[in-house]
This record gives structure tokens, C-alpha cells and sequence, in this order.
């Protein structure tokens, strides 16, 4: 992506004037090259995927010889669940919790590629007045974190591979 997947989440309210008046603001990258991105991407954050996060997650941690970095991997692993569960900050719209997991399945299902009408009329739902910047941070967020653990497990297997702890 050109400008990279940085975002910027901000609400403003002035309790003394305007106590009612919550103004959200979301900075998001390029759509079209937000597209283009979740193209190659989509397949490391859909469960039905062979190289689904999670599923790579069972692969390394199997064929991992060396203790320590299959230790460290499952930490990783840890922060990868606590985060598709709920991440650092919990969003709840209309009694529903939409939490990074969900919102992914939503806008790749239901948005940009599937077109699942169950997924999409779940996810106009949520993205009335302030739930469509909600959902769609915490949908962008999501990416990033799962660009994060992406790259840990690319370069564990990558120096696995190369050290030779990597079974087969």
C-alpha cells in the first residue's frame, strides 16, 4: 500500500456547550489500495484457509525442534487469540460485542469480495451513526495486528528453516 495501513481514530465533544454533539473521525488508508492489499492478504485472517493465521500458528508449533522458539511462538500465539477475541479495546454496538474476529469475517464476507447477505445486512446494522466508524476501526486494526503476527511467524520459520529446527 502506498501510505501504508496506518489509521487514526479520534471523537471530540465539548461537555460545557455542546453536551449531546460527539463528533468521530476515522483517517484510513486508500480504499482502492486497501483492496488491492486484502487481495493477497485475505487468506491469513479466514479460518477456512490452509495459511490461516491460526492454523499456521498449529504447523510451526508442531514441527518447532528448538524449545525456546516454540516458547516464544506461543506467546505469540496467545496474543493472537486474546486479539481476535477482543483486542485492546472492546467496541459494543446494539448489544453486540464486534470484536476484531468478527469484523474481519464481516467486511471481507460480507463487503469486499464474498458478498454474503447475511454478513453484509449484519454489518449495515452495525455501522449506523457512530458504529460505521467503530466497525471500521476495529476491522483496520485487526489487519494490522494480523500483519504483526504474519511476519513473526514468517521470519521463525524462515530462521528455522535456515537453522534446520523446523521438522519435516
Amino acid at each position: 500500500m502506498q501510505n501504508g495501513l496506518s489509521t487514526e481514530l479520534s471523537y471530540k465533544f465539548d461537555i460545557r456547550t455542546s453536551p449531546s454533539l460527539i463528533q468521530g473521525q476515522l483517517r484510513q488508508p486508500n480504499e482502492d489500495d486497501l483492496k488491492a492489499f486484502l487481495l493477497d492478504f485475505r487468506p491469513f485472517v479466514l479460518q477456512r484457509e490452509p495459511v490461516y493465521v491460526g492454523r499456521v500458528y498449529d504447523q510451526l508449533e508442531r514441527r518447532l525442534t528448538d524449545t525456546e522458539r516454540r516458547d516464544a511462538l506461543r506467546i505469540s500465539r496467545q496474543r493472537w487469540k486474546h486479539g481476535q477475541g477482543q483486542g485492546g479495546f472492546q467496541v459494543f454496538l446494539n448489544e453486540r460485542q464486534v470484536t476484531p474476529e468478527l469484523a474481519i469475517d464481516l467486511y471481507v464476507n460480507g463487503w469486499y469480495f464474498h458478498d454474503d447477505p447475511d454478513k453484509r445486512e449484519l454489518l449495515e446494522k452495525l455501522t449506523v451513526g457512530h458504529g460505521q466508524i467503530l466497525t471500521r476501526w476495529v476491522f483496520l486494526e485487526a489487519l494490522r495486528a494480523a500483519i504483526t503476527h504474519v511476519l513473526i511467524m514468517a521470519e521463525v520459520a524462515r530462521i528455522s528453516l535456515t537453522d534446520g529446527s523446523l521438522s519435516s
